[in-house]
């Protein structure tokens, strides 16, 4: 038992008294000294210690008495407090992997200009799911908001990494339901009467335009790397954005 406080900070001596504590309740410290088995000479500087780090009450008057934190309240605020340095530590390592990536002055010779021919609707999520690996500051995109589980993930992904993500659609009796799941993703999202065409725009180099025809019977969509035509999209999603209505 003594060993396991060891994940929450406490040393030997710590853990005994604090255990001490939790079975005598409020107590002077040659009590707990005696009921520890810790040194009276140690015994102030190990309470000391553990009232700084939360595990016990000092309650003032001639003698000092002391008392236990109830487990339950100091390991959850521990837990709490780590989960909390955590996160700090992901947003500033993410803030720092950006930093770094555009310093590294990664100059392209000559204009990013391919193209890419995807057909299938199925082939196109998947597609999306891989750019939006490369996304690092904003995705625009106009869509009927297709539910898939993978390129929804992806949208959480990019979330995290500070990503500014824009959704245009058209909200119909068919997807209400679909509008439900994408709200939880907490991004921000506009209704338009109808949607005048469908695509998507990463950061300002890559742009994805979606077609169909039924005709064909098929689902085709054009990847396309140009940042003239991503630029010139841009422009045109956000006089779109101004129009269209908050949801």
């Amino acid at each position: 038992m003594i060993d396991k406080f060891k994940e929450y900070g406490l040393d030997k001596y710590e853990s005994m008294v604090y255990m001490a504590l939790l079975n005598i309740g409020l107590s002077k410290s040659s009590v707990i000294s005696k009921k520890s088995r810790v040194p009276y000479g140690r015994i102030y500087s190990v309470l000391s210690s553990l009232e700084s780090k939360g595990f016990v009450k000092i309650y003032e008057g001639m003698p000092k008495r002391f008392m236990a934190v109830e487990p339950r309240i100091i390991l959850n605020k521990i837990i709490d407090r780590r989960i909390s340095e955590i996160k700090s530590i992901q947003n500033k390592n993410s803030r720092f992997i950006r930093e770094l990536e555009n310093s590294a002055k990664k100059k392209i010779e000559k204009p990013l200009e391919t193209i890419n021919i995807i057909e299938g609707k199925r082939n196109y999520l998947n597609l999306s799911v891989k750019l939006h690996e490369k996304a690092m500051r904003e995705w625009r995109t106009i869509h009927s908001l297709p539910v898939y589980e993978p390129h929804l993930n992806s949208y959480r992904d990019i979330l995290k990494r500070g990503v500014k993500v824009r959704v245009l659609t058209s909200i119909t009796e068919e997807n209400k339901e679909k509008l439900k799941v994408w709200k939880k993703l907490d991004i921000e999202i506009k209704n338009m009467k109808s949607i005048p065409s469908s695509f998507t725009v990463i950061d300002d180099t890559d742009v994805i335009l979606r077609l169909t025809d039924p005709k064909l019977s098929g689902y085709i969509s054009l990847h396309i790397q140009n940042p003239a035509l991503a630029k010139t999209l841009m422009a045109y999603f956000d006089g779109l954005w101004k129009e269209a209505e908050a949801i």
